[in-house]
């Protein structure tokens, strides 16, 4: 389910919770699906439990997940949370090709050009 990157700069408890949103975002996990318990994460990727745990409170708090006593973690029942994440991840997906073409040498003008291409394309094969 996720891959756990140890030589990154980013710590292994954001690395899950990136994964974990990546996979609701792109609707391999949907609204109220069971997600591994704490522990079981923890041995699937052979870390410490208290760093998965430390990802499923952060998750919670965004309101990404919401956990049941007893029952274990889900994937929210609110699409609001859900849409927050497609936002995010897609904006985050755009900064990442801006900052890519600028470094590039690309002019602001020549990158938007770009972007008006591409949705203009998207146009005419609908």
């Amino acid at each position: 389910m996720l891959h756990i990157d140890y030589t990154a700069s980013m710590p292994v408890h954001r690395q899950i919770e990136e994964q974990i949103c990546s996979l609701i975002a792109t609707g391999i996990l949907r609204p109220k699906d069971w997600l591994p318990s704490v522990r079981q994460l923890a041995t699937d990727i052979s870390i410490n439990p208290n760093t998965v745990q430390r990802a499923y409170a952060s998750l919670e708090e965004k309101g990404i997940i919401v956990s049941v006593k007893g029952r274990g973690s889900f994937v929210a029942p609110d699409l609001s949370a859900i849409d927050r994440v497609h936002k995010k991840m897609i904006d985050g997906m755009i900064r990442e090709v801006i900052l890519k073409s600028s470094l590039a040498g690309w002019s602001k003008e020549r990158i938007r050009e770009k972007f008006l291409n591409i949705l203009n394309e998207g146009e005419t094969k609908q």
